[in-house]
């Protein structure tokens, strides 16, 4: 039997704890329990190891926590006299409800005791530190445990009714651990969690040895959570700050990328600081940690800031008059709690006012006549100077942390790519203040990690993370050019034509097909609708658009403005479009009008041109903003189509092709099948058999290819440029007309040469017309009212811009002048002059051409140019150039055309604008989701490798690249191997294969990268994958461990669609899956922006009043 005393036992176990790098996970438990027990407060996070590992973290403790602690829960217990168990624990033993009577016993920070037991008070009799951290653990753990059944017992039951991803908020299970909900429990199925299931990872300070380990193991095995027969590595231990590491990783912070030098995580906990250095390889899954051991940091934990106030105290009380030695102690002890429970973690250490004070009434907190007291104490209150807490209190600790981290930093060589901060004290403005001070620079960047759960969640990452992961190491240069034929189960066959049921929308299932063409400035909305004849051959109708658009009326538009309107804190206010911008413009108030977002995703936008709007960017969410707007926009279309056809949908009957420019990366492409879902458009698991993508240039030549008739009728062998100009992007894509022989010899269209595209649609005329009107303004000494602004350029769009027409004469043309809004208040005494007149501004014609349009309009003349220079000499006459998009329709575009190319011999036989070209791009996307096949061949924008893992070849590698791998050789890791190359001419489904090997029988990341550089990358270092498989090794019995095992990887194309496949022996055992860092992000669009040399003003994304 254990004796009552502080004392700790090293009792003997059958083997030592095993440190995290020495685990070998055993596939036999399905779940993982994390555990963060800490001084101050615990956490408890868990996951499933098979299928869906999201880490759920109890953040409600229920009737356990009266306070919120940001979803922990105390380490403290409060004991009754004589009683065998916890009288109470958690935030119910915090001290304010602690009555201090001697028939009780509160024992807060019981961690504490297993870590230095001789600081602290003695345990009453029956008690010692095993015993109270065994009853404090088994509460813990039974809540926890209780949250976990409820979690996967409900979820289990759901997915075996339901064939969608479900799944509970965390306001749903909070809202049932609430409750206690009885009912839900036995549905939940509680005995289908065994304890045997259950693996268990519990995180210790940077700075305890075994003994701490064996303590808690002991612990455990008393309260009945492990036995003490289980397997050894049924219980892990984590360093903390490993953890956090751990952490990092998991959540993929944009602020961690794969790099050549570490990281620093620097954890501040309740007694221990503790740091460790983390290496990120290109597959962010497989960072590399160590940890930093310092008897230096072993003092700067948050109670070194209790010792400092205590001390200060004491300093502040010696030699006071008015106290006994008595009244002394319990005061200093009642202003100690009150510093505990309402300063040490939100005391502001970065005030601008050090003058400043802190004052507590000691009426509230202790008993007594505090009359004609003083000093310290005067009329009842106890005055704590600003400057006193930073400098006596939390300035020592600061000041440990940066040397310790500076410590850390010279043992790494003083190589450092960015340090992490997590704890409370991490949250410090100061703190973070003088870190930035002391090493931030452009290439060291100090990130506060803000989630209270960052150590159970990270172990538990831990946990779950496959040991052993490899990049697979490439076979040689041998690179096999194939297409599939035909897909049976799992197997394929090679060589004919590519005939794959996932590469293409399927139409038997579906009524409707529908078109979308999110635009910069304006969207189209077109649809057909599909009915199934007796011999079950498609009979397709007329191909529709809805053109009713909320508060559009009598404005002549097909299209929707691509605006959303959102408040002064950029949440969505539900209005879109001509409504959003008519609230806008009737509403005062902080509101903000959002346009031109599309841009945000092409890599050339230049968003930083106006310090202030990139300041409203950083918080700003742009996968949301474009689903807000496709949720609403094809919610007013769906009603629109209801209307045209007059009966209902079934929106579960549609498919969409949702159309995207030419120039745009893999990753915004992605962007927008993300977006996709959480329009709620379909289901996430539907996005590939329902959604495809289409190049606004490709159906815009669909569309042309129906419509055109006599002016140009499209042939065999005809070559033809499409021109997409709209509202943010032009892109250009030269076509050829083909047959498919086996589809009847049906038309179909190939490109010939790769599309290319710039940033030069309207909005570039608008942005370039503001800032000439506000020149203007400024000269004439008006003083700029943002609102009316708008509301002038407003005008020159509706009004001047579509009807604006080229002239023989430019000096003799009149132009009509812009009336001025009242707001601007102009001084009488520039009336009548040559810039305003009567309440006008005067603009010239040349002023409009030469300031306005001539500059975007030569713009997209280099681009023709550009695009028919890339044919060979002899073929650079087209037979036409067809003007397409809203900005396509503009006749002086169209006028500047005809003069430049028009019979020329680099130039075209015809150049045309379709009826109705502003619609043409969302009518084609309807064209090929109903004939997938008219377009036939591809040119690639892209380069795509594999990374890899490559013997030394004589290539200058970086040295830090260079390891030894299992066969002794030296290898380069990260080694970007080709598999595509850009400009390669592709027919839809070829298949490219690579063959590499992996070594039996660890699991292997396949990750694929693509880059629009001409030349190719050595490496992968500093590049992120756009698709990634993680490979679970299948087991081989003839296979022994060590092994090399051969793999192809298998990367197909068809339109905008890529897929990577892994087989083995002609068998597939996975496919790519689109990854969560493939989606553009505000940070990627403009760090690639920074690269770009701005020739144009950039279009405004934000509209805000003055």
């Amino acid at each position: 039997m254990l004796a009552e005393s502080n004392t700790l036992y090293s009792i003997k176990t059958e083997s030592s704890i095993r440190q995290p790098n020495e685990i070998t996970v055993k596939k036999h438990y399905d779940y993982v329990v994390a555990i963060d027990f800490g001084t101050y407060s615990s956490s408890f996070s868990y996951a499933r190891t098979k299928g869906e590992t999201d880490i759920v973290t109890v953040e409600t403790w229920s009737k356990t926590n009266r306070e919120d602690f940001g979803g922990r829960v105390l380490t403290s217990s409060i004991y009754q006299k004589n009683s065998d168990g916890p009288f109470l624990w958690g935030g119910s033993a915090s001290r304010k409800y602690y009555n201090r009577s001697k028939h009780y016993c509160y024992i807060p920070n019981i961690k504490l005791y297993l870590t230095e037991p001789e600081s602290q008070p003695p345990l009453p009799k029956g008690l010692n530190p095993i015993k109270i951290t065994s009853d404090y653990l088994k509460e813990f753990h039974d809540y926890g445990l209780k949250h976990m059944k409820n979690r996967f017992g409900v979820k289990e039951k759901m997915e075996s009714v339901a064939q969608t991803n479900t799944h509970f908020t965390k306001k749903e299970l909070n809202k049932s651990e609430e409750s206690h909900n009885s009912t839900l429990s036995k549905k939940a199925g509680h005995s289908t969690i065994l304890p045997s299931q259950i693996r268990y990872i519990i995180s210790y300070p940077d700075n305890e040895s075994d003994r701490y380990q064996n303590s808690l193991k002991i612990a455990l095995i008393m309260a009945g959570i492990i036995n003490n027969d289980d397997p050894e590595e049924r219980l892990m231990f984590i360093k903390e700050s490993t953890a956090v590491a751990c952490y990092c990783i998991q959540q993929n912070l944009p602020e961690l990328k794969p790099s050549r030098k570490p990281y620093l995580i620097c954890d501040v906990g309740s007694k221990v600081f503790g740091i460790s250095s983390m290496m990120i390889d290109e597959l962010v899954d497989t960072g590399k940690i160590t940890s930093h051991s310092n008897q230096s940091i072993n003092k700067w934990g948050t109670l070194e800031l209790d010792k400092n106030m205590k001390k200060y105290l004491k300093k502040r009380f010696q030699g006071s008059p008015d106290f006994t030695a008595e009244q002394r102690n319990a005061t200093i002890e009642r202003i100690f709690e009150c510093y505990l429970d309402d300063i040490k973690f939100t005391f502001e250490s970065e005030l601008k006012d050090e003058d400043s004070d802190i004052s507590i009434d000691m009426t509230t907190i202790i008993s007594g006549d505090y009359t004609g007291f003083s000093d310290p104490i005067s009329d009842g209150l106890f005055i704590i100077p600003y400057k006193d807490l930073k400098e006596e209190v939390f300035n020592p600790v600061i000041e440990g942390i940066i040397n310790s981290i500076k410590l850390a930093k010279t043992a790494l060589d003083n190589e450092l790519d960015g340090i992490f901060l997590s704890g409370r004290i991490g949250q410090d403005d100061n703190l973070q203040k003088i870190l930035r001070m002391a090493f931030g620079t452009a290439d060291i960047k100090v990130t506060s990690i803000e989630s209270a759960f960052s150590v159970s969640e990270g172990a538990a990452s831990f946990a779950l993370r496959k040991r052993g992961l490899q990049i697979p190491y490439f076979v040689g240069d041998s690179l096999v050019k194939t297409q599939r034929i035909l897909k049976q189960g799992n197997e394929f066959t090679t060589g004919g034509k590519f005939h794959n049921d996932d590469s293409i929308i399927d139409s038997g299932d579906s009524d409707y097909v529908i078109g979308l063409d999110f635009g910069t400035t304006f969207s189209g909305f077109a649809f057909a609708s599909v009915s199934e004849n007796k011999e079950n051959k498609s009979q397709v109708q007329i191909i529709q658009e809805v053109n009713s658009w909320p508060k559009q009326k009598g404005n002549n538009l097909s299209k929707a403005p691509s605006l959303l309107l959102y408040d002064g804190k950029l949440k969505y206010k539900g209005k879109f479009g001509e409504e959003a911008r008519q609230i806008y413009n009737r509403v005062s108030g902080s509101d903000i009008l959002l346009r031109n977002f599309k841009l945000l995703l092409s890599r050339h936008f230049d968003p930083d041109a106006d310090d202030r709007k990139l300041k409203q960017l950083e918080d700003f969410q742009l996968v949301d903003a474009i689903a807000n707007y496709l949720h609403d926009f094809h919610k007013e279309g769906l009603a629109g189509m209801s209307k045209l056809l007059n009966k209902g949908i079934d929106k579960s009957r549609i498919r969409y092709v949702i159309t995207v420019p030419a120039m745009w990366s893999d990753e915004a492409k992605n962007t927008m099948r993300e977006a996709v879902t959480r329009a709620a458009l379909v289901k996430k698991d539907d996005v590939k058999k329902r959604v495809k993508l289409i190049t606004e240039p490709e159906a815009a030549a669909l569309y042309c290819e129906e419509v055109f008739g006599d002016q140009f009728k499209m042939d065999i062998e005809q070559r033809f440029m499409i021109c997409d100009a709209g509202g943010g992007t032009v892109d250009l894509v030269t076509f050829k007309v083909g047959q498919d022989r086996d589809s009847n010899n049906q038309l179909v269209i190939s490109e010939v040469t790769s599309g290319i595209g710039e940033n030069c649609g309207s909005s570039y005329l608008d942005e370039a017309f503001e800032n000439y009107v506000i020149d203007k303004l400024n000269e004439a000494g008006i003083i700029i009212v943002q609102k009316a602004i708008d509301e002038i350029v407003e005008k020159f769009s509706k009004e001047i811009k579509p009807n604006f027409e080229s002239s023989n004469n430019p000096e003799s043309e009149d132009m009509d002048p812009i009336s001025l809004p009242a707001s601007l208040n102009i001084p009488s005494e520039i009336e009548g002059t040559d810039i305003i007149d009567s309440g006008y501004l005067m603009l010239s014609y040349f002023e409009i051409e030469n300031y306005v349009f001539k500059p975007v309009i030569n713009k997209i003349l280099a681009l023709i140019e550009k695009q028919l220079r890339k044919l060979s000499e002899n073929d650079r006459q087209l037979d036409a150039i067809l003007l397409v998009g809203g900005f396509g329709q503009s006749t002086y575009l169209y006028d500047k055309v005809v003069q430049k190319f028009e019979n020329q011999k680099v130039g075209a036989k015809f150049v045309g604008q379709p009826p109705n070209g502003d619609m043409a791009v969302s009518k084609g996307a309807v064209s090929f989701g109903l004939k997938p096949r008219m377009v036939s061949e591809s040119v690639t924008r892209y380069t795509y490798g594999l990374q890899v893992s490559k013997k030394q070849d004589g290539t200058l590698y970086d040295p830090y690249l260079r390891f030894k791998g299992f066969d002794s050789e030296i290898y380069y890791r990260n080694v970007f191997s080709k598999i595509i190359e850009k400009a390669s001419r592709m027919n839809k489904g070829d298949l490219f294969i690579k063959r590499v090997f992996v070594e039996y029988p660890n699991d292997t990341v396949f990750a694929l990268y693509s880059t629009e550089d001409d030349t190719v990358p050595k490496s992968v270092v500093g590049m992120e994958p756009i698709y990634k498989v993680t490979l679970k090794m299948p087991e081989f019995e003839e296979k022994i461990e060590g092994e090399k095992i051969e793999f192809e990887v298998c990367v197909a194309i068809y339109g905008t669609d890529i897929e990577l496949i892994i087989r083995h022996d002609g068998v597939v055992l996975d496919k790519g899956v689109i990854t969560e860092k493939s989606v553009v992000t505000l940070k990627y669009t403009t760090i690639e922006a920074k690269k770009k040399k701005k020739k144009l003003f950039s279009p405004k994304i934000f509209l805000k009043k003055n």
